[in-house]
């Protein structure tokens, strides 16, 4: 398996109430497509790090896909999307 960082965020900008929700039709569109979204305002790529970061758009046979969602006061969420068969 490969993974691979991409993030709307910096796409969406904060749109507060919504965001949660866009995001989430985003990342299932996305899936559903087998699209992956470059990750805006990641460059310069620190060599350290070694995890791949989507520098660029591009196709992929994406299968499942994480949502992590951090709110005001400390509340915090996951959710793990993956295609159904």
């Amino acid at each position: 398996m490969i993974i691979v960082l991409a993030h709307l965020k910096a796409i969406l900008d904060t749109i507060s109430g919504v965001a949660l929700l866009l995001e989430t039709s985003l990342l299932l569109l996305s899936l559903s497509n087998n699209y992956l979204p470059k990750a805006l305002n990641s460059e310069p790529v620190d060599p350290q790090i070694k995890i791949p970061i989507a520098l660029k758009a591009c196709s992929r046979n994406l299968k499942t896909a994480l949502k992590l969602s951090c709110g005001f006061a400390g509340y915090n969420g996951a959710a793990v999307f993956r295609k159904v068969k």
